[in-house]
């Protein structure tokens, strides 16, 4: 019976939910990994199987991941530690640049994890707590004895675990750098491409290649993939990938998240023309043709200074829409960092939703497409694509 084993280290803070997310302890539970599994095998299986079945697609997930109608999984997954070190979210203060004040890149990104509210207004809440970096955890994983089609399932979790580790994270902020996860030791299965990152920029770039490759031509094609897909689709053309640093690796994983996240930073602080029509359109109810920011997710909060006015974007049916664009931070061979990107073009809202602000009933039209997250990419010093 097939069986893998993997040693994992948390490269970037872990967030993830105890009793209390807020306040209590990260808790490392089979249970989280399981969903996040479950969605990078819907990427998967989307690009073979096509957009089109979404009954079709949910039977083969359900086929190895389990559901209260299939049955338990077909996988057992377990965890193991000797312990694991965590500790509060504290931000590190803004920094002044060009006569303004600025928060850290690595603010910026996670800065939903700190305190909020003030205790006199009764609105407190404390930070969350993390796993800190370089804690480290065992994860096992083997087909269940007797289950159905047991060892096809294993090899789809296991494809699902490989793309966790190389284009995902786990837990709060996996999308913007926290819970990067890397593999310390090669598991050594013949069948799967290599877990553990090279040492080299353009070695890893040639591993990502080639292992992405191997695992989508391992399945067989069996529908097509609409433009855009109804859900998030590892399919050339419905998904891109970029490995980005600052012309050369960072150091740290302290260095790589505040360069992505100050990159992200400065360019989402851009003026226009989001500053101007989004004024225009909360004083005095002039309709942009769209609000550009609105790619990188929602709800996109708007406030002006002086007195000015404040409203928050959102989906005229869905208050929240994940941000197409996974951040994560990559340890390379030789212990520098390189940030890895991942982005989704599948559609930005359901068919006829709109775009609206929080407190009015005027509605804009969404985002055509991707190419403002493209732009950013293409900020980086080096942003070297990923070809599927």
């Amino acid at each position: 019976m097939p069986k893998l084993e993997l040693e994992l280290e948390a490269i970037t803070p872990l967030f993830l939910g105890g009793a209390e997310p807020r306040g209590s302890p990260p808790e490392l539970r089979a249970a989280s990994v399981r969903g996040a599994l479950r969605y990078w095998l819907r990427a998967l299986l989307g690009g073979t199987m096509g957009d089109g079945d979404l009954d079709a697609l949910r039977a083969t997930e359900d086929s190895v991941f389990g559901s209260t109608n299939a049955g338990a999984s077909a996988i057992i997954l377990t965890l193991a530690h000797n312990g694991l070190e965590t500790t509060e979210f504290r931000k590190r203060g803004a920094i002044r640049e060009r006569g303004q004040f600025k928060p850290e890149g690595a603010d910026y990104l996670l800065w939903s994890m700190s305190e909020t509210g003030k205790k006199e207004r009764g609105n407190w809440q404390p930070a969350r707590q993390y796993i800190v970096p370089g804690a480290r955890f065992t994860m096992a994983m083997r087909p269940r004895l007797g289950a159905p089609g047991a060892e096809d399932a294993w090899w789809r979790a296991s494809a699902a675990l490989w793309l966790l580790t190389q284009l995902g994270a786990l837990g709060s902020r996996s999308r913007r750098g926290a819970g990067s996860l890397c593999v310390t030791e090669e598991p050594g299965q013949a069948d799967l491409p290599p877990f553990k990152p090279p040492p080299a920029v353009r070695d890893l770039q040639a591993q990502l290649e080639s292992g992405l490759r191997q695992i989508r031509e391992s399945l067989v094609m069996t529908g097509s993939v609409r433009t855009p897909p109804r859900f998030d689709v590892l399919a050339p053309g419905a998904c891109n990938v970029w490995i980005l640093a600052d012309g050369r690796p960072w150091s740290t994983w302290q260095q790589a998240l505040d360069g992505i996240g100050g990159q992200m930073r400065d360019f989402r602080s851009r003026r226009r023309p989001d500053y101007e029509t989004m004024r225009d359109w909360m004083k005095r109810g002039a309709t942009p043709r769209t609000v550009e920011r609105a790619a990188f997710g929602l709800p996109l909060p708007f406030r002006y200074s002086r007195g000015g006015p404040f409203d928050v974007v959102q989906g005229s049916q869905h208050d929240r829409r994940s941000s197409p664009l996974w951040l994560r931070v990559t340890k390379l061979g030789n212990g520098q960092h390189v940030g890895v990107a991942t982005l989704f073009k599948s559609a930005f809202l359901a068919e006829r939703e709109s775009l609206q602000l929080q407190r009015g009933r005027h509605t804009t039209a969404p985002p055509e497409d991707c190419s403002l997250i493209e732009e950013f990419i293409a900020s980086f010093p080096t942003h070297l694509e990923v070809k599927l």
